[in-house]
């Protein structure tokens, strides 16, 4: 689904400059906990396989798709003071677990 405004509108918030912290995740990571996501739901009644869930995936056929034009966007404009873009990997490998 089409965001309903542009990213500009997202910026700025009653004339308040936002700052974003953007965290992409690996999209096999993504593939695998929306399956597992669906699957406990039982409302949503999902009975396909991993294999299934990542074609649907890549189709933009989920429920927060479009996932890789979403990351694209971002990683464009990372270079923008107000935007930290990271990826959830990174801040594992930087934290003591």
């Amino acid at each position: 689904m089409p965001c309903s405004g542009n990213i500009q509108n997202i910026f700025t918030f009653n004339n308040f400059f936002l700052q974003i912290i953007y965290v992409a995740r690996n999209p096999k990571d993504c593939i695998v906990s929306h399956y597992h996501f669906l699957k406990a739901l039982k409302m949503m009644r999902f009975t396909g396989s991993v294999d299934d869930m990542a074609q649907a995936f890549i189709e933009d056929r989920c429920i927060y798709a479009p996932f890789y034009n979403h990351i694209a966007e971002f990683w464009q404009r990372r270079h923008q003071p107000n935007i930290f873009f990271t990826t959830f990997e990174r801040m594992l490998s930087v934290c003591e677990i």
